[in-house]
Parts: C-alpha cells; structure tokens; sequence
C-alpha cells in the first residue's frame, strides 16, 4: 500500500484552506493539489447543482462501537447552511456515512461546489477520490467505461483510505426498451483501526438508490449495526451485493435479445429482393448489439481488481487485528463469492461476443456470395453488350469505309452537276438526240480520284496515329506499375 501524509478521522478543524482543496493540506510533491484544485473549478458546473439551497444530502452518525449502546442519527439536508453546521458538530460519532445523490444520471450531484470542499477539506479526504468523483461530469464516456480501479492508501498512524467507482447495470422502469440503465456508485472510505471510526462517501446515481435504502434499513437494525462495526469493510459487501448480481439478469436479456436477431439472420433468403434489403438491416442490428456488448467487458473488468484489493485490504485488516478471525473469514468467503461470479459474467460476456461475431461473419458472408453472384451476372451481361457493339462496330466500320470512297466522288459529281454532260441536243438532220459529254470531262476525273486517295489514306494514317497514341500510354502505365512495385 501507498504512503501519504497523517491524516485524523473526523479531526474537527475550521473549514480553514476549503476554497483551494486540496492544495495546501497535502503534500505536493506526491500530489499536485494546485491541478486538482483548477480542474474541480473548471467542472464546477457539470459536477455540482448551483442553489445552495437544493442539495440532497444524507448524513447517517452513529455513536458507539463494539459492545457499547448504538446512538443513531439520520438526517437529510437541503440547505447549504444546515450542512455546515452539522459537520462542525463538537459531539464525533464512530462511524459516519454521507450519501449524496444526483437527480439521475443526467445531473450533476445535488451538492454546491462549496460544501462538496468543506466535507472534502474537513474529513481530509484523499485528492485520490477526486479521481472518482470527476466521472460524475456528465454522462458515462467510452472512455471513463475502464475507470474506476480501486485505490488504498494507508497514513503513518494507520489509518486506511479506500476510493473507488463501481458500475453495474441497474433496472429503470422502462417496460418496453432499454429496460436496463448502466449506473456508477463512487465510494470513499476512511478507517482508522486505533479509534475503530470510519467516515463513508457514497456518490449515489439517483435519489433512492438501492444502496442508500438498505444502509437506512441496516442502522435501524441493532444486530446488523453491530456486525457492521465489527468490520469495517461490511458496508463495502453491501454495496456490492446490492448490485453485482444484477449482471446476471443483465446479460440474460442480451442473451434472449442476441437469439432473436441470430434466428432472423439465419432465416433470412438473400435471393428475395426484400429479405435482401432485412439482411443489411439485421446485419447493422448485429454490429450495434456488439458496439453494445463491447463496454461490458471493460466494466467487468474493472471490477475485478476492486474486489482483489479489498481481499487484499480485509488480509491486512487481519495482520493487524483490526477485526477477528470469525468477520475476517466471513468477508473474505463473500469477497471470492463476488470474484468467482465477476469472473463467470466476464466469460459469458466473451461468449456473446463469439456468437454475435459468427452471426456477423455468416450474415456478412451470405451478402458476399449474393453481391458476387450478382455481379458475375452483370459482368455477362455487360460482356453480351460489348460483343454486340463489337459487331455493331465492324458494321458501321464498312459503312464508314464505303462512304468514304464513294463520298468524294460524290462531291465532285454534285459540284460539276450537269455542266459537263448534256442530254437530249438533236442530231444535225433534226431527227432524235445525242448525249454529249463534255471534253472538260477529265476534270472530274482528276479531280475526285486523288480526292478519294486523299481521303482514305488520311482516315488510315489517323487510324495508325491513335493505336499508336494507346500503346505509348500502355507503355507508360506498365513501367508505372513496375516502379511502384519495385
């Protein structure tokens, strides 16, 4: 465990030095308080209500420990000035728990900036909790989902404190979706095994909380508190009952949830056009339900060690003799029950996202075949096209080519018209006619023969022209590819 500087249980001092929490009361070159104070400023409004006259606060103290008479105090606070004055108190009960609440996971705490530094600065809160609390900024980010590791640390009088933010999922009420929330608890514990006292901080999600209910039921019971003093890490095993079994009913949902979709993935025929456009609606369905399941493992994960720290608290609790034999094998039979069903969870959360994946594989692989065979039908299509132009090419290449012989001649017929031929002159006698050709009639001759020469031999020679053009930029295409390759 860590070292830090002495810090006193309840140690009743001014609120001397709260505006700058935690800079000035630890020590800087373990922590920096200046950045934490900075960062709590700066998240002020996300983290805490403004109205100091709209908090939430619970306050449980009981008088008494061991075999003594239990006194117990509960009370709620709503203002900001009341608060105050109970913290400064002059009667220090044993034990103390705070639970303050937010409206839903939506809101920041119901607690001002200001008396969230004065409960801090006067229990002389760890600044390691500040990690914790920064998580209730807005909601739960991707990247907070591996967050929340346990943290113990233990002071020169031996005194333990323990921080750390437990997620689960908790039912909200909603009937017909989403019937699940995933929720967080930041907890705080200080213990100091000389005086046998313990101040507890619980973040709650929402007002009510499950947690927050059964701590009221446990101190109005004499023989529970009892137990509970007698460990300190009892009320650790609260919250941890309270709702790490809810993972189970969680996940069975999502296993109900993940065969339905896999039952119509798999029913699914890609050759009717309209279960072919389900199919990608169901495959989008699969990839969300597996963004969905992703988170789970981290969550759980994070859990793990949580629980392994407090193994290891509740050994060192016994080395010291905080607690006896009897509560320490107890605590520790529940602490490996909670480890065994984390792991259990973790491993039916690894088989969701096996089976989820295979669906996604053979869904993703039905729409493959189904896209290749299309396209294996459009490319023999589109190979039938090109046979047909082909042979529409050659058609209008003859055409093209007998145009262009006969065309000049044309052209020159058309320009001389009938200057060079004359038709129906009578004969000297006066009797019929004659067809007279003209003797400028070599003209025509001259003139369209070379013209027609000219003309297809030019269409050739832009013809060669062009192939020639296609293969210098196939040339220069494959040395290309040779260089990139190379």
């Amino acid at each position: 465990m860590d070292e830090k500087l002495p810090s006193s249980t309840l140690n009743i001092q001014p609120f001397e030095g709260w505006s700058i929490y935690p800079a000035g009361f630890v020590d800087e070159t373990f922590v920096d308080g200046e950045s934490y104070n900075e960062r709590l400023k700066q998240l002020s409004s996300k983290l805490f209500c403004k109205d100091p006259d709209d908090l939430n606060v619970e306050i449980v103290d009981v008088y008494g420990t061991g075999e003594y008479e239990h006194t117990v105090s509960n009370e709620v606070f709503v203002s900001g000035l009341a608060l105050d004055n109970h913290l400064v108190q002059k009667e220090i009960p044993s034990t103390r728990i705070i639970s303050i609440t937010q409206k839903n996971t939506q809101f920041p705490l119901d607690i001002t900036e200001e008396m969230m530094r004065k409960i801090l600065t006067f229990h002389r809160v760890s600044p390691d909790f500040l990690e914790y609390l920064f998580c209730y900024r807005e909601k739960a980010l991707p990247s907070d989902e591996g967050q929340g590791n346990a943290t113990i640390t233990t002071s020169s009088s031996g005194a333990y404190d323990v921080g750390y933010l437990l997620r689960y999922p908790e039912q909200n009420g909603r009937v017909y979706s989403q019937r699940w929330s995933i929720r967080r608890t930041g907890v705080y514990h200080h213990y100091d095994p000389n005086t046998k006292s313990s101040v507890f901080i619980f973040l709650h999600p929402v007002r009510g909380a499950r947690t927050q209910a059964r701590i009221k039921e446990l101190c109005s019971s004499p023989k529970s508190l009892k137990s509970t003093q007698a460990h300190p890490l009892r009320l650790h095993l609260l919250l941890l009952s309270s709702y790490i079994d809810n993972w189970r009913w969680y996940l069975r949902d999502y296993g109900y949830e993940l065969m339905g979709k896999e039952e119509r993935a798999l029913t699914i025929d890609i050759q009717d056009p309209d279960d072919y456009t389900l199919s990608f609606e169901a495959l989008l369905s699969l990839r969300h339900f597996e963004a969905e399941v992703t988170p789970i493992t981290l969550m759980l994960t994070a859990t793990l060690p949580t629980l392994h720290s407090l193994e290891s608290l509740n050994e060192t609790l016994l080395s010291v003799r905080a607690v006896n034999k009897e509560d320490y094998t107890q605590v520790c039979g529940r602490l490996t029950i909670h480890v065994s069903r984390v792991k259990g969870y973790m491993i039916s959360v690894a088989g969701l996202q096996r089976r989820t994946r295979s669906a996604i594989k053979l869904l993703a692989d039905a729409l493959d075949l189904k896209n290749q065979g299309t396209s294996a039908k459009i490319n023999e299509r589109i190979l039938a096209l090109t046979k047909e132009t082909v042979d529409d090419s050659a058609t209008v290449r003859v055409v093209t080519l007998v145009t262009l012989i006969y065309l000049p001649a044309s052209f020159v017929a058309t320009v001389l018209g009938m200057n060079l031929f004359s038709f129906g002159q009578p004969l000297q006698d006066g009797k019929g006619a004659h067809f007279t050709v003209s003797k400028q009639f070599w003209i025509y001759i001259a003139l369209s023969i070379p013209l027609t020469a000219f003309t297809v031999g030019y269409w050739l020679l832009m013809s060669h022209w062009q192939k020639v053009r296609r293969m210098k930029r196939r040339d220069v295409t494959q040395e290309l590819v040779v260089r990139n390759s190379s």
